[in-house]
This record gives C-alpha cells, sequence and structure tokens, in this order.
C-alpha cells in the first residue's frame, strides 16, 4: 500500500491527475436531460476567473513555469521532512513537473505523446496511459483549470450551496464530466469559492494510485494570493491532503513565468 501512495504522490504534484473508477472505465449511466452548466455556476466560475485577472488574460496564457518548494508529511514516506525544490512548466498539452530539481527526485513529463515518469537511480521510469495525463489538470493555476470548466461542454457544473469553510463564508461548486452518456467518476471535482473575493480556497479531486483501478481523494487548498504578470492572480501557497492525510505536502511558490516559451527539448525524456 505505501508504494501506492508514494507513486500516486509522484503523478500528482503538479499535474492533478484524475483518474477512473473501480473498473478503470467510465461508468454508463444516464445522462440529464438537459446536461449542462447550470447559468447560477456559469456565473461562478465567471467571477472567479475575472478575479483571477479575467477570461482575456488567461487565454492569452500559452506556456507557465512555476518554480518553488515543497514539504512532504504523511505517514507513508517514511523520511524527515525536508524542503524540496521543485520546477513545474507547462505550455498546451505539454508538461514537465520535476518534484525534486537536484536531480534526486522523479519527473513527470508528457513526452510529446509518450508520457512517463521518468525516474533515477533510485525509482523506475515508466510509462503513463493516455488516459491519464488527458485528465490531468494544472490545479496549480486553478483559473487554468476553471476556464477549462467553461469551455468544456463535457463539463457539467452545479451550486450546492453556500457553506462555512474554516470558519469563512463560501460557496460550494460540483462538476462532473460526461462523455456522451458515460459519467467520468475520476473527473469529479469540488470547489469552494470565498463568498467576498470568489478566489478559491479548496478543491477536492482523485489521483491514481499504482495501478489505474486504484485512485485516491486529494484535496488542495489555496492561501496567499497575487498578482503576477499581466495581472494574473494566483496563489502562492499550495497544501495538499492525500487520502485522509495519508500523505501531504505544502508547498511555497516563488517564481511565475508566463508565456516564456520553453523549448520543445524541455519536454524530453531526460
Amino acid at each position: 500500500m505505501m508504494r501506492n501512495y508514494v507513486v500516486c504522490f509522484e503523478l500528482l504534484f503538479f499535474c492533478g491527475a484524475v483518474t477512473f473508477g473501480a473498473s478503470g472505465h467510465a461508468q454508463q449511466i444516464s445522462t440529464p436531460q438537459h446536461l449542462a452548466t447550470t447559468a447560477e455556476a456559469k456565473n461562478l466560475l465567471l467571477a472567479s476567473v475575472e478575479a483571477m485577472g479575467g477570461l482575456t488574460h488567461w487565454e492569452g496564457v500559452t506556456d507557465a513555469t512555476v518554480v518553488g518548494s515543497c514539504i512532504q508529511t504523511g505517514a507513508s514516506t517514511g523520511q524527515t521532512p525536508s524542503a524540496k525544490q521543485f520546477r513545474w512548466i507547462t505550455a498546451g498539452d505539454q508538461f514537465r513537473y520535476e518534484s525534486d530539481t537536484q536531480g534526486q527526485g522523479s519527473v513527470m513529463l508528457s513526452a510529446h505523446g509518450k508520457q512517463k515518469v521518468d525516474g533515477t537511480n533510485s525509482t523506475r521510469s515508466r510509462p503513463l496511459t493516455g488516459e491519464t495525463t488527458l485528465l490531468s489538470q494544472p490545479y496549480h493555476l486553478p483559473a487554468q483549470v476553471l476556464h477549462g470548466l467553461l469551455a468544456n461542454p463535457d463539463f457539467y457544473s452545479r451550486i450546492v450551496g453556500d457553506e462555512v469553510l474554516d470558519g469563512h463564508p463560501a460557496t460550494h461548486l460540483h462538476t462532473d464530466r460526461y462523455i456522451g452518456s458515460a459519467l467520468i467518476p475520476g473527473a469529479t471535482q469540488d470547489w469552494w469559492f470565498d463568498a467576498t473575493t470568489k478566489l478559491p480556497i479548496k478543491v477536492t479531486f482523485f489521483i491514481p494510485g499504482q495501478k489505474i483501478i486504484t485512485y485516491f481523494p486529494a484535496t488542495l487548498k489555496f492561501a496567499s494570493w497575487s498578482a503576477e504578470a499581466a495581472d494574473l492572480v494566483v496563489p502562492h501557497s499550495l497544501a495538499l491532503v492525500i487520502n485522509q492525510n495519508m500523505l501531504s505536502q505544502t508547498c511555497s511558490v516563488s517564481e511565475f513565468h508566463f508565456n516564456s516559451q520553453p523549448p520543445s527539448s524541455v519536454f524530453d525524456a531526460r
């Protein structure tokens, strides 16, 4: 079981890969008669993206490089917590997530459609399924994920209601993804937004374990918001919990670089 958690964590930070249900496939269920995001949910998503800089600014983002450090803790780590430097690079469908830029950690990368985890001497390299990477989303850039919920008609979002989260008024939104009449359970997300600022406070989603039939619930909290280039408002503090504190990670972002046009070779296997 410990191995499963370690692998799922390598696949997550910070791709946020979702996965399928126990059967490994989409579940066939009855599609709602009028499958669409509700007007109330759409307005909330638009308001949140606006609070993070607006649709126009985020639609102009072609690539992003995020740099900082993370401290990993939890029952399955078996190590004394220590800060590790990370670098997460995304450009369209391409991605490269380095969990330890000193060369001791694995690298998850798209490799131009031949996605894999590129290991070190202590961790093995292994391919990733196309389904895993297809459903991966950059949760560290919540505006991009929310923009995807607005732009992709496969996502159906609705307001759950007003709640109190960590002592603050919040609005809870739930979203599912359908392909035709098939619900993709691993793509389910729940978001909580500050009732006043509309900035995201928390999102819950699923990440894969070592096998595609295994997946774990994950919770990510956002804090320390401020504007970067072109008035893009982003969180500089990220706190992740997997499967009720079995594994957790707290990350502090020190640099955001947008539209820096990384060379194609960045996404090659090392």
